[in-house]
């Protein structure tokens, strides 16, 4: 449960600690007061979605943090995600929001993941919020309670997890299927054939392409290329380069016979002029070859436009269009066993579906039994609730093709009245009789959910008489299994409570803030119900009814 939560510089609240007890907490406080900020702070700390306009005008940064410590069954159940290390039962959460827009994510003092953090703040808190209950009129949202339900019995021998991946495969199968037959046409088989002969033809080469595009530079900066050839020419032969190196070569041989010092030097000096010699044949092979050829330029530019026409239709380069070449062959290649792979894909849809199916079954009367006992459980709930009691139930349908949630489909059904007969709930329930339907459904699932904290806000908005009576007894009823924490305006509800905290908002250097208090003796908590009962008016009398109504609070909860 959560024992301490720690607020800072979240809205109006600048710094805030609040220790929370075991059993039934009331928040109270004046409408406005901030008791839905401090909603919204643990809705934070267990990992709902965060954003910079929490953090309080001024600040850079907001920070909630939890301290909590788990009974064995919820311990052992975080152990077993292989998540997180817990030791001593105990955890602590913090999440820090910055202006920038990023989270800060840490359990037990150690940086985590923000998926990772959500994973495990979803088993701190069962949070029921405000306008929450039409949620329990949701089809989807009645199915998923029966299979909370069922999860924390001995009933559910196959996982609804299990199911989701073997719908998931069997819809992989099935578009495998669906495209394979798409491909199959006959017009995507002679579109192939006929890209793969255009490919063919022209007979590509990614060397070629390069040595094309050599060609076409040359040729079109031929005249340049003479004139700078010639000069070249000139330097080396009118001014007789070759010939002096030449004759240094000889003299230096010459002198070598007399100086043997120099016979190295001789040798690299006629290596020399060999080399210059062959550079110079070189030479004037190119000059003589250098000529602008028209014709030649014309038959590069239709080759090259040619290939660039195979570019713009199967890929930006000659490797990706001979990649998509040999894709096509494959194809093709495939559809001479077409049939085999549609036998084999027939084969393995088949075989996916009915293990869905009987799986499916088994998780359907796992479910029937389990909703059986959860109505049996929420009709004695709803007894407490002054409701009538056999006006609930939940009746099971199948859906017309499969679903990753298995066949069932569920509705709750609900009567008020005697002898009026059950219909659909959203249909006739008031909002009142949702907000006790909901609390008869949390009291059952707070006997089996290893969750340890329940939060409510203003589950008894609309509800008042004998009918609050019940709801404040339903709470703490709940609150001998699970930690509530509960905002409520009903004095009723407070003199119910375990621990009553106080919030209020409070001026402070020209800056709003919330403050809270924790009231410790039954003076504090005699004033309190006082002022819910609007007994500023009438302060004496009030007190004296408050006093009796904890004193009344007292002998229920000791029932």
């Amino acid at each position: 449960m959560l024992n301490e939560l720690k607020i800072t510089n979240f809205a109006l609240i600048e710094n805030l600690t609040i220790e929370f007890s075991g059993g039934l907490n009331v928040l109270t406080g004046e409408t406005g007061a901030g008791k839905s900020i401090l909603l919204d702070s643990i809705g934070i700390l267990c990992g709902k979605r965060a954003n910079s306009e929490f953090i309080r005008r001024g600040e850079k940064k907001a920070v909630v943090e939890g301290y909590f410590t788990l009974k064995s069954d919820l311990s052992n159940r975080l152990k077993s995600l292989d998540l997180i290390d817990i030791e001593n039962d105990e955890i602590f959460l913090s999440r820090e929001i910055t202006d920038s827009g990023t989270n800060k994510c840490k359990i037990n003092y150690k940086t985590v993941p923000l998926n990772i953090y959500q994973k495990i703040g979803a088993y701190m808190f069962d949070i029921h919020g405000q306008n929450q209950e039409q949620s329990i009129l949701d089809n989807d949202k009645q199915l998923e309670l029966v299979d909370r339900f069922l999860d924390n019995s001995d009933r559910n021998k196959f996982n609804i997890k299990e199911i989701s991946e073997i719908y998931k495969e069997y819809k992989s199968l099935q578009a495998e299927k669906k495209k394979l037959l798409f491909d199959e046409k006959e017009d995507m088989i002679s579109y192939y054939e006929f890209a793969i002969k255009e490919i063919d033809d022209a007979n590509l080469s990614i060397s070629e392409e390069l040595q094309l595009k050599e060609d076409r530079t040359r040729i079109l900066n031929s005249e340049k290329l003479v004139k700078k050839s010639a000069l070249i020419n000139n330097l080396l032969n009118d001014n007789g380069v070759v010939d002096k190196l030449n004759n240094i070569a000889f003299l230096l041989k010459d002198i070598s016979n007399i100086d043997p010092s120099l016979d190295t030097l001789s040798v690299k000096f006629n290596d020399l002029y060999y080399e210059v010699d062959n550079l110079n044949d070189e030479l004037k092979i190119y000059f003589n070859n250098l000529d602008y050829d028209e014709a030649r330029i014309n038959t590069i530019e239709r080759r090259i436009e040619d290939v660039n026409k195979l570019k713009r239709k199967y890929g930006k380069s000659i490797e990706e269009i001979i990649d998509k070449r040999n894709e096509m062959v494959k194809k093709i290649d495939s559809y001479s066993n077409i049939n085999q792979i549609k036998a084999e894909l027939d084969e393995k849809i088949a075989i996916t579906l009915d293990i869905y199916k009987k799986k499916s079954r088994i998780l359907s009367i796992n479910r029937k039994e389990a909703a059986e006992q959860l109505v049996k459980g929420i009709k004695d709930k709803l007894i407490d609730l002054n409701i009538y009691e056999n006006g609930f139930d939940i009746k099971f349908t199948r859906r017309d093709e499969p679903n990753e949630k298995g066949n069932d489909l569920v509705e709750f059904y609900f009567s008020p009245n005697i002898g009026e007969g059950r219909q659909p709930l959203k249909k006739i329930a008031s909002g009142g009789e949702i907000s006790r339907v909901m609390l008869a459904l949390k009291g059952m699932l707070a006997e089996y959910d290893i969750i340890p904290s329940l939060i409510f806000d203003e589950i008894d908005s609309g509800v008042g008489g004998e009918a609050l009576l019940k709801v404040a007894e339903a709470l703490d009823r709940i609150g001998r299994k699970r930690q509530v924490i509960c905002v409520s305006h009903s004095a009723i509800m407070g003199a119910f409570a375990d621990r009553i905290i106080a919030v209020r908002k409070k001026e402070v250097s020209g800056r709003t803030i919330i403050e809270t208090n924790t009231l410790e003796n039954d003076e504090e908590k005699v004033n309190e119900l006082s002022r819910m009962l609007g007994g500023k008016d009438n302060f004496i009398s009030s007190k004296e009814q408050s006093k009796e109504m904890i004193l009344f609070a007292l002998s229920r909860k000791r029932v």
